[in-house]
């Protein structure tokens, strides 16, 4: 049996550790569950992710609740690095 690509990874973690395998093992790897902008920095030819990093989430919510005319927003986030590097993006794109 040959694998040609793999579709998997809920855990950023996982996918980080996971993706040298892949990589070097000629594996095309799709990791619809990270949005670390860690899983493809290594700048890896068969690695991707299909999400939005937490930096671009956070700015682009930011930017819609300022196109809404938004003023007093109360920033809510999950306390996991997913939730923080949002919220923290989503207010460096707000105070501007």
């Amino acid at each position: 049996l040959e694998v040609s690509a793999v579709i998997g990874h809920r855990s950023t973690e996982a996918a980080m550790v996971s993706s040298v395998i892949y990589e070097y093992g000629n594996v095309v790897m799709l990791a619809p569950g990270s949005s670390s902008r860690r899983l493809t920095r290594n700048g890896f030819e068969r690695v991707f992710r299909t999400l939005p990093s937490e930096e671009e989430l956070g700015a682009a919510l930011a930017d819609y609740a300022e196109s809404r005319d938004l003023r007093e927003i109360m920033v809510v986030y999950e306390n996991s690095p997913y939730g923080r590097a949002t919220a923290n993006a989503f207010e460096a794109r707000a105070e501007v």
